[in-house]
């Protein structure tokens, strides 16, 4: 069940307010997917501010970002994959092959608790909820068992990285 934190979005300045505060909810664990990876969002300057303070900060966060194939490139997202150059042991990208035949969407999944979660990219309405453990667990599951399964990020590879 959501709680009164639960927030229904409409935007896309709302989803990007919104995944810089998922970003704060993780201590431990921030799984991130997205069918698209939109840089007006993944490539802002504030999300990549936020997403570097957390890594700096935090000695035990690890940022598990997933992606399908040739969705990221040093290209498309310059930003984001030189921050987890730079942050190796913090940043981790991975692609799976037909990742979106079981991922839908995106989302953000903040620790055990707080979720950011658009079920269809092609919509501009998504959910925030800072305190929803069980939507929160149920993407995680799915997230790790498709991580386990995905490769290291071919935008790395292509840098030898």
């Amino acid at each position: 069940m959501a709680s009164d934190n639960h927030c229904i979005l409409s935007d896309k300045n709302e989803f990007l307010d919104a995944a810089i505060l998922t970003l704060g909810h993780g201590h431990r664990t921030i799984r991130i997917f997205s069918e698209a990876y939109d840089k007006l969002i993944f490539e802002n300057n504030e999300f990549i501010r936020a997403l570097k303070k957390l890594c700096s900060e935090n000695d035990r966060v690890e940022v598990r970002i997933l992606t399908s194939s040739n969705i990221l490139s040093l290209k498309s997202h310059p930003k984001l994959l030189e921050l987890a150059q730079r942050m190796p042991s913090k940043i981790i990208i991975k692609e799976a092959v037909d990742v979106e035949k079981e991922c839908k969407g995106q989302f953000i999944v903040g620790g055990r608790r707080a979720v950011l979660h658009q079920p269809n990219i092609d919509s501009t309405h998504a959910y925030t909820d800072s305190d929803y453990p069980v939507r929160a667990a149920q993407l995680g599951e799915l997230f790790d068992r498709l991580w386990q399964q995905a490769e290291p990020c071919s935008g790395f590879r292509a840098l030898s990285l």
